[in-house]
């Protein structure tokens, strides 16, 4: 989309801009400039098919830059909504995302992104995968037009957010686990953001209240027995941490 087809489709929506020259470039251009409540957004005209290049400055947030082929005015009402889906979701401290349009409410696993799908101009929440570079591969448990509520979207992102939240950190498991047990197996577990590590090929994602094993080393036979001991351990640990959690919930009489 060349710079006079920009300009139309920012003037038909009735969206105030302004232009500022692009420097260092030949030949020269421009650059169209919104500024809205809670960002500012600029679109420079390229040559190449892949469209124009947008960058978007949230406040307090991230620059965010990515490459644009539709129309203008489709971003403003993206960011609008996102802005103030972030503004109703305060309290679960979402970040963006800076390489696509998303907000982030988690950083472990499972926790919901709200993410905008430009092939179908819809928004979707999608659980988090471990690698954030894979949010593209999964499917969205909701969906959304563009002219959906922000408020039904927010309250879907706090619903989600509150299931995926775990009662007990995972910190503290992993610390009951090495005082209990890593004096028999000799070793001690460690936890990273997505996943409990252990040292024999084992590690367990990180998925809400649960743990879902997973097996990125070759492992012989002859380990097998020591796997079935941690596997047995680490379900003791997570026994115990229902227990307390249940005992917890339970009313006071």
């Amino acid at each position: 989309m060349d710079l006079e087809k920009l300009r139309d489709a920012l003037q038909k929506a009735r969206i105030v801009f302004t232009e500022r020259p692009v420097p260092h470039v030949n030949p020269a251009t421009v650059s169209l400039v919104v500024k809205r409540n809670g960002y500012i957004l600029s679109v420079t005209p390229t040559v190449y098919y892949y469209g124009a290049v947008v960058e978007i400055r949230p406040n307090r947030g991230p620059r965010i830059c990515f490459h644009w082929n539709k129309d203008p005015a489709e971003l403003v009402a993206v960011m609008d909504l996102l802005v103030q889906v972030r503004q109703l979701t305060a309290r679960l401290r979402p970040r963006w995302a800076t390489r696509q349009l998303a907000l982030i409410t988690g950083r472990g696993p499972g926790s919901p992104v709200l993410v905008f799908q430009p092939a179908c101009a819809r928004f979707g929440i999608i659980p988090r995968p471990p690698s954030f570079n894979q949010l593209h591969k999964w499917a969205a448990v909701k969906e959304y037009g563009l002219g959906t509520s922000p408020k039904i979207i927010a309250r879907d992102l706090v619903q989600l957010y509150q299931q995926n939240t775990p009662n007990r950190s995972w910190r503290s498991v992993v610390d009951d686990w090495n005082c209990k047990y890593s004096a028999s197996f000799g070793h001690e577990l460690t936890l990273s953001a997505s996943y409990i590590y252990a040292w024999n090929g084992m590690r367990f994602l990180l998925d809400g209240d649960d743990l879902a094993m997973d097996v990125w080393t070759p492992v012989s036979s002859a380990a097998f027995p020591e796997i079935a001991r941690l596997l047995e351990s680490v379900q003791t640990v997570l026994g115990k941490a229902a227990n307390e959690n249940h005992l917890h919930k339970q009313p006071s009489v």
